[in-house]
């Protein structure tokens, strides 16, 4: 089962910005029909999205990829995962969209919440 999601933003910006760089047609848009992709095609298309990205790490940021890190996989990878991302002086995409953006914080949805609220819109597969 597919489940559509778009956003559609209306307005005029407030000063110039920096335009991230998108996904490409070849795997956002379906002419006609959907087209399931392959996990190896998404993940290509992830990695070349961020081709080049280091982002530099601050503390608010550290914080709050390491609360993740830990909740999920204990207090060893947080510190295993917080002195790479010091060393290296930069925060992979990776742990940046996850670590900082799907955190568990208060009023979110916990992973558990998304997988009963899935299951509730008649996803049995998630059973």
């Amino acid at each position: 089962m597919v489940v559509p999601v778009i956003m559609v933003t209306a307005g005029w910006p407030k000063e110039k910005g920096v335009l991230s760089g998108k996904y490409p047609a070849s795997v956002m848009v379906h002419d006609g029909h959907y087209e399931e992709k392959t996990a190896e095609q998404l993940t290509d298309a992830f990695y070349a999205k961020y081709d080049g990205w280091k982002m530099k790490p601050n503390e608010k940021m550290m914080s709050r990829i390491g609360q993740t890190a830990e909740t999920y996989q204990g207090e060893a990878y947080r510190k295993l995962n917080s002195d790479t991302i010091w060393k290296s002086n930069y925060v992979d995409p990776l742990s940046f969209w996850y670590g900082y953006y799907y955190a568990d914080v208060e009023g979110a949805m916990t992973q558990e919440d998304h997988r009963r609220f899935l299951e509730k819109q008649r996803l049995s597969f998630l059973k």
